[in-house]
């Protein structure tokens, strides 16, 4: 037996990080395709080079 206890709070709370992490990577999307380094992109998204060569291979984005 599974006993479930929804937690609005947390709910609410995993809304607001997925909502975030959609902004960061709209917006580096967005430098991505204006060919901006990667180090400024990480540096003004606030997020890690690995995360923005992430976005930038699953999205087919990547130069050097």
């Amino acid at each position: 037996m599974v006993i479930f206890k929804w937690d609005w709070n947390r709910a609410m709370e995993v809304r607001a990080e997925k909502a975030a992490d959609a902004k960061t990577t709209e917006f580096v999307l967005n430098m991505l395709r204006e060919h901006e380094p990667y180090e400024k992109i990480s540096r003004l998204a606030s997020t890690s080079m690995e995360n923005v060569q992430r976005i930038a291979q699953k999205n087919n984005i990547a130069y050097s």
